[in-house]
């Protein structure tokens, strides 16, 4: 008797203890999930996870102050919650957050100085500044210069190196010739290639490839006798190493080094609807769209039976994977890779953001939107979000554009005879007052070195100010970190 109670209470302590340890298991890997103990048992929760600008900041969820774990804001409940924040000297950011089971949720914060200062970076009236896609450098045009010896073609680097905290200095990378003053004195344009090794100089009339460490080094677009027909348009391609061009007839690929061409498309009418970014270019014609790349021209498969596009839209990152394309009446959004589409509305695009998530379009009205797209692989989902920037755009006064980190937006409006220069969060919600002024040179401005550097050409405030035509522009910059 006593040998069978003994062994009930072995069997039943044995038993306990497999099912402590299960239950602990278990325990364990629902809280590894995201899983959270309440009042009600165990509740699934997400993460938010905080991409700032900014170090050392202090967060908010639903006006309690919390902890962050490598960024993170752990054990949120599904649904909305508002999201603050701030730091001591700067702005605040602000935004409702729907979180999800089991979702890492991104959000991307920028907080700016309250107190701003310009700082004059050159003095010898720069007559355009140009930047390179990256925003590492700026290229820039002197032609009136009071000392002759700054009349020239520069480049300033704009991003600091590691280990090297001295200021970069301009370099000058060519002497201005006749040839160069007659196309500086029409509107003109310089094209940086993305590896910041060759500029593209062109006008209606011109266009001319350079090496800025190379003097030898000039390719003419416009010899026909070598290219076969003039050329309308040019893209960089491959990194600088190629670009595309596109005459009247043709699109083909013009590999600088080799000094060789490929043709793409022949076309007996109009030009097809094309875009191009990175390695690869996309364009429809006869009913189908097409993928070039790597010298090589193939149908690309959609799967789906999609309208005829009037406009492209490339994505700087995985360009292959998705793009945004018009049409007569719709704006749609295309995510090939998981075989997803979405028409957007009656919107038409703008901008698109390096990384292809985000894009400013425009409704019929002129109003400006934020379109934001995210593929949850989890869910198989495809989340988007449309929110306002601004009402009633004009683009012969307005100016908007992506920053060079993506996770920004610029945009210049008018107010009575001032310029004014806002910076917004991806989101469209959350802006930013970054400079007013009378006298901005055109759209000549970019924020660059992962947002933390604004730079813009400026007339000097000096005692003929109110006369533009005396005055120098140069070259300024704020600091967004102090």
């Amino acid at each position: 008797m006593k040998n069978t109670l003994k062994k009930f209470i072995i069997g039943v302590a044995i038993l306990f203890i497999i099912t402590l340890f299960v239950s602990i298991t278990i325990f364990i890997i629902i809280v590894a999930k995201g899983g959270k103990v309440t009042e009600n048992g165990i509740e699934q929760t997400g993460i938010i996870k905080i991409n700032s600008n900014i170090n050392d900041i202090t967060v908010y969820v639903d006006g309690q102050k919390v902890n962050l774990k490598d960024k993170n804001i752990e054990n949120l409940s599904k649904g909305e919650h508002n999201i603050k924040i701030t730091k001591t000297g700067f702005t605040s950011w602000e935004k409702s957050v729907i979180v999800e089971e089991g979702i890492v949720k991104k959000i991307y914060v920028n907080l700016f100085p309250e107190k701003l200062s310009l700082k004059q970076v050159t003095n010898s009236n720069v007559d355009n500044v140009f930047f390179s896609p990256n925003g590492n450098y700026v290229f820039y045009v002197v032609k009136d210069s009071k000392n002759e010896k700054n009349n020239g073609i520069w480049k300033l680097k704009l991003t600091q190196n590691t280990f090297n905290l001295t200021e970069n200095k301009p370099e000058k990378i060519r002497n201005l010739t006749d040839k160069l003053l007659k196309i500086f004195n029409n509107n003109y344009n310089i094209i940086i290639s993305p590896d910041n090794k060759r500029y593209i100089i062109s006008n209606e009339d011109t266009k001319l490839i350079f090496n800025s460490s190379n003097d030898n080094e000039i390719i003419n677009l416009e010899d026909t006798s070598y290219f076969g027909d003039k050329i309308d348009s040019i893209f960089w391609f491959k990194n600088g190493k190629s670009v595309i061009l596109q005459s009247s007839k043709s699109l083909f690929e013009f590999n600088i080094e080799q000094r060789n061409i490929t043709y793409i498309h022949k076309f007996t009418q109009n030009a097809p609807t094309y875009a191009i970014n990175g390695n690869i270019l996309i364009f429809f014609s006869n009913s189908n769209y097409y993928l070039y790349q790597n010298q090589t021209r193939k149908i690309l498969d959609t799967q789906m039976n999609l309208p005829t596009p009037q406009k492209i839209v490339l994505a700087e990152k995985n360009p292959d994977d998705f793009f945004i394309y018009d049409t007569d009446n719709n704006l749609h959004f295309l995510d090939f890779k998981n075989n997803k589409h979405i028409t957007i509305g009656k919107y038409s695009i703008l901008k698109i953001s390096a990384s292809g998530q985000n894009a400013i379009i425009k409704d019929m009205e002129g109003n400006l939107f934020v379109f934001t797209q995210e593929f949850l692989p989890a869910k198989d989902t495809l989340r988007t979000e449309i929110n306002l920037i601004k009402a009633n755009y004009n683009p012969n006064y307005d100016f908007i554009t992506f920053s060079s980190y993506s996770n920004l937006i610029l945009l210049k409006t008018h107010k009575k005879q001032n310029e004014i220069i806002y910076l917004y969060d991806i989101y469209g919600i959350n802006n930013f007052k970054l400079l007013e002024n009378q006298f901005i040179h055109d759209n000549s401005f970019a924020l660059v070195d992962n947002n933390k550097k604004f730079y813009i050409l400026l007339l000097d405030s000096t005692e003929n100010e109110n006369d533009k035509e005396k005055s120098n522009y140069n070259l300024y910059k704020i600091d967004l970190t102090k």
